[in-house]
């Protein structure tokens, strides 16, 4: 059997890469200009399975000079050169070619474009979420989510920022959060009943001193961001200067918590030296503490600083970008 995968830019050929280094079968990576694409089909090629890292819009072109030709392969598949979606092109209704689209689909951690049936059977949540950069912090409702669809019964969900892309039919938008499924959102206090999905988008600045203190560094960030309702699995970065008296102290917690520290220069608070970005959220940052969580995504100042036993804390928020 002949598998071929031809991409048409640097990111498609990665991806192309990433599926023969974890295929079981052997397969033949090549790079075409994209005007190139719909000569493929006059090549008279051999290829069994042809996969497509390109626009959809191109693989539609090539699929139909390939039926002109009359050599349609078994199989032609695309993938976006995002790497989010695995579209099946040619032919349709063969159950092979969607457990291929699945299993291409499982190993790229991108989602499958199947019938209906086939993309409500296919769906797996806690995947989804990976690919999507999301942390379960619920993960015992995983089935219950996955339950839902199977029966055929409607999954609504909340989102505080939106959802790009597609998921399968069945799932919509809650009227109101109160009345959700799961929920993607860095803010607690939701129904014990909801799959919570966190994004990890927010900075924690830190400042201060750990003389006179009472308890853990480690304590003190649980309780502020539980006093402020932030999930703990939305931090992404801890942040202060880099000659702070809590700098290992803030270091040591990044580690445990698995995520990253960063120790700012004092030359970058000076002002001119960064863009402080201002969106939504009405607050420019006016002390290290704030602007260090700032610094630490590039984002937007959510929380002003407030102090808790000697320590002050400020949030940053990076919110999603336009497009």
């Amino acid at each position: 059997m002949k598998i071929s995968a031809i991409a048409v830019s640097d990111r498609g050929q990665a991806l192309a890469e990433q599926l023969r280094a974890q295929a079981n079968s052997a397969i033949s990576v090549s790079r075409f200009e994209r005007e190139q694409l719909p000569l493929l089909a006059s090549q008279k090629r051999a290829d069994d399975i042809l996969f497509l890292f390109c626009p959809v819009t191109d693989a539609v072109r090539v699929a139909a000079e390939f039926y002109n030709y009359g050599n349609i392969p078994t199989a032609i598949i695309q993938i976006d050169e995002q790497g989010k979606y695995v579209v099946p092109i040619a032919p349709s209704g063969n159950s092979s070619l969607s457990a291929l689209v699945r299993e291409v689909a499982a190993t790229l951690s991108a989602i499958p474009i199947l019938s209906e049936p086939e993309q409500v059977e296919s769906f797996s949540i806690d995947k989804w979420a990976a690919a999507a950069g999301l942390r379960i912090a619920t993960p015992e409702l995983i089935n219950s989510v996955k339950e839902k669809l199977l029966s055929g019964e409607s999954v609504c969900y909340s989102s505080i920022f939106p959802i790009a892309g597609a998921l399968p039919p069945g799932i919509r938008e809650a009227e109101s959060w109160e009345k959700c499924d799961f929920s993607v959102s860095f803010l607690t206090g939701f129904d014990r009943q909801t799959l919570l999905l966190v994004p990890p988008v927010l900075s924690l600045g830190i400042d201060g001193s750990t003389d006179g203190l009472s308890t853990s560094l480690e304590d003190l960030v649980l309780a502020f961001m539980n006093d402020c309702g932030f999930h703990p699995l939305a931090l992404d970065v801890i942040c202060c200067t880099a000659d702070s008296p809590l700098k290992d102290a803030a270091q040591a917690l990044s580690e445990k918590l698995n995520i990253r520290f960063l120790p700012v220069e004092r030359k970058a608070l000076e002002v001119g030296e960064v863009r402080f970005t201002q969106t939504r959220y009405p607050y420019f940052p006016e002390n290290e503490c704030e602007k260090c969580a700032v610094l630490g995504l590039n984002s937007a100042l959510l929380l002003r600083r407030t102090e808790h036993s000697g320590v002050g804390f400020a949030v940053a928020v990076l919110e999603p970008q336009e497009s």
